[in-house]
């Protein structure tokens, strides 16, 4: 076995292996968008649940995520397989999420309310646990593929354009399956699920079988404890940098997204357009994808992350003025899709940078601790969206197919342009502390040194 990874080290990653990791973020990010983008949707205009009782369960789901992926990634720091570290729990775990991603969008007509809505909060907080099982992994991933800086931003290229393409099938397609299978909405969204759930499934285990895990922990290394790992994190100023700038990422990307559906139906009239503006996102990470490896090796990691920021603020300023211009709509919105692209493109290799960075400094390297802590605060964010995007329509006055009163569409144009606009202000502040980009060529050189490489 270790002859055949020394091959495979010389030989480098290949394009199969490569298209497969890429596939694994198809499958991931294509659950996670049909989930994050629809299931607030489908609860309240298919299911009739009620909007209080939504919110709840939106946030006690994510929050059961998020906690429990620093557990995740603690387990993944101590596992040890001929398999690897994460590929186990990918093949493992991705049968059970897409049963229960079909489950959640089967509402059982013979419940009573209160029935149907604690059917909701047990499925979608199993749901989150068992998400949390194969994305900490596969977010790990990454750092364990590739030692070398250019080999990650390649593998991360396929990662985001792998990610974005399953953001793009699932928000061009679902609304349009949903009206073709179903005889209604709710039966709609059900046989979608099915189909998308197949996909992912086949998808995901293709990444499984054909990634190969390269990097090992220095020798005598393998083991620390909780504490140790807590330690290391809270001395990685850059870290918990990167930690604050995720959490304001995720919250106001899903509070825009979660918005959508309705901005395009109620405030500019046109539901229809709620597919186009979901698409356009990904589409252009799709096409950013392939420019920012560029800019990130010229400008570096905070560049990338502060000019998208900025490109976005000023796309939610634009839109708010557009008002219910559709064209100039549009237009902000891919504009806001470019800033959002060039923010968060690049994160997972600055993960693997802090990462780096921590055993540098330390001798201990906690990449599953370290990976989950960033999925534990991008969780909390987009539990935090969910419960934001349902309060604000609450004290708007929302009610599902009535929705022209002058609070509601405010609260509305606050979820898809506000908030979003607010949020992302303070990441700029936030990613100006990290200066992790002018040490990193050293760290990686002494790095290698060590390892003999």
């Amino acid at each position: 076995m270790k002859t055949e990874l020394s091959e495979q080290k010389k030989k480098g990653p290949s394009k199969l292996e490569k298209i497969s990791f890429g596939l694994g973020d198809f499958s991931g990010n294509g659950i996670f968008t049909f989930v994050s983008t629809y299931l607030m949707f489908f609860y309240t205009d298919a299911a009739k649940l009620d909007l209080g009782a939504i919110g709840m369960i939106l946030l006690a789901g994510r929050t059961v995520d998020a906690v429990f992926s620093p557990v995740m990634g603690f387990i993944v720091d101590r596992t040890n397989t001929r398999f690897g570290k994460c590929r186990p729990f990918l093949a493992a775990g991705i049968l059970p999420v897409c049963f229960l991603m079909c489950a959640l969008f089967y509402s059982p007509s013979a419940f009573s309310e209160q029935g149907k809505i604690l059917y909701a909060a047990m499925i979608y907080v199993l749901f989150s646990l068992l998400y949390a099982f194969i994305n900490v992994p596969y977010s790990t991933m990454l750092t364990v593929l590739s030692s070398s800086q250019d080999e990650r931003i390649v593998f991360n290229l396929f990662k985001n354009v792998g990610a974005n393409c399953g953001g793009i099938f699932v928000t061009a397609c679902t609304l349009w399956l949903v009206n073709e299978l179903g005889n209604s909405k709710r039966q709609g969204f059900m046989l979608a699920a099915i189909l998308f759930g197949t996909i992912f499934l086949c998808c995901s285990l293709a990444c499984a079988v054909n990634v190969v895990e390269r990097v090992k922990p220095e020798k005598g290394l393998q083991k620390w404890g909780i504490l140790q790992s807590l330690k290391t994190a809270k001395d990685n100023r850059h870290w918990l940098v990167l930690c604050g700038v995720q959490f304001l990422s995720l919250t106001y990307m899903m509070v825009r997204n979660q918005g959508t559906l309705y901005y395009t139906k109620y405030y500019l009239g046109q539901e229809e357009l709620s597919s186009l503006f979901l698409s356009i996102m990904p589409l252009a990470s799709v096409a950013v994808a392939f420019v920012l490896p560029s800019i990130a090796r010229k400008k570096g990691m905070r560049f990338c992350v502060r000019s998208g920021n900025i490109l976005w603020c000023t796309a939610m300023a634009g839109t708010w003025a557009a008002g219910k211009n559709v064209l100039a709509a549009v237009i902000f919105h891919i504009a806001a899709s470019i800033g959002w692209a060039m923010a968060t493109g690049m994160i997972f290799v600055m993960l693997s940078q802090v990462i780096d960075y921590s055993q540098w400094k330390t001798g201990v390297r906690p990449q599953g601790f370290l990976t989950s802590m960033i999925a534990l605060v991008q969780k909390l964010g987009v539990a935090c969206s969910g419960y934001i995007c349902a309060l604000v329509l609450k004290l708007g006055g929302y009610q599902a197919g009535n929705a022209g009163g002058v609070e509601t569409l405010f609260a509305i144009r606050m979820n898809f342009a506000g908030i979003p606009l607010m949020l992302s202000a303070a990441a700029i502040v936030l990613i100006s502390f990290y200066t992790l980009d002018e040490q990193y060529p050293k760290i990686e050189r002494e790095l290698n040194q060590r390892h003999g490489v």
